[in-house]
């Protein structure tokens, strides 16, 4: 296991990372639960909170610029 929280972050178009390991949901679960011992549930809510960040900083850009939502 390794130390300390990994930093999770959707990237988009379905990649998500966590710390130096970017793919697919699986891949990140999997990689939560094997390097970081997370239980799949805890695996589950981190990359769903790394989604949740990525939708609301996209809201964020699309409120103070529309046009960068083009």
């Amino acid at each position: 296991m390794l130390a300390g929280d990994p930093v999770v972050s959707y990237l988009g178009h379905g990649v998500w990372r966590v710390g130096d390991v970017a793919g697919s949901w699986h891949v990140c679960h999997t990689h939560l639960t094997r390097q970081y011992g997370m239980r799949h549930s805890e695996a589950n809510t981190a990359l769903v909170h790394g989604h949740r960040q990525w939708a609301a900083d996209q809201l964020h850009k699309l409120l103070n610029d529309p046009r960068e939502g083009r």
